[in-house]
């Protein structure tokens, strides 16, 4: 289910929270500066942040059901097929879904990968419905 799906995103996100600090204190322990664990923790965070993103697209996206949502082509400049076969096309928010074409979600069923995807649905009233 669709709450299902989502618990075990919120679950994925914790344990990998958890297993940052768990190695932050094993670098310490190795003997690396703060400095450099600052560099990886930055980018660790970065990262974080990016899946934080896509749970949160998908969130939105769960709340939608089968209202129609657009798929629009972001600001890079080559898109992959998929993105660039969904461009401007309405799809429910559910086939999206159903389909994992979520933008920006790191492993989505896109060609991209959705790893640097700025691509993002609108709904019926043109208001963006993903970040």
């Amino acid at each position: 289910s669709n709450a299902e799906w989502l618990a075990k995103q919120i679950e994925t996100e914790t344990a990998n929270i958890d297993g940052l600090i768990e190695q932050a204190q094993m670098m310490r322990g190795a003997g690396a500066t703060q400095a450099d664990i600052d560099t990886w923790s930055a980018a660790r965070a970065v990262g974080y942040a990016g899946a934080a993103l896509a749970v949160y697209n998908a969130s939105v996206m769960l709340s939608k059901g089968d209202e129609m949502l657009t798929w629009h082509l972001g600001a890079t400049e080559k898109h992959c097929a998929t993105c660039s076969e969904l461009n401007g096309n309405s799809h429910p928010a559910q086939y999206y879904l159903d389909n994992n074409f979520i933008p920006r979600q790191p492993g989505a069923n896109l060609d991209c990968g959705g790893w640097n995807c700025d691509c993002y649905l609108t709904d019926k009233s043109g208001e963006t419905v993903t970040l």
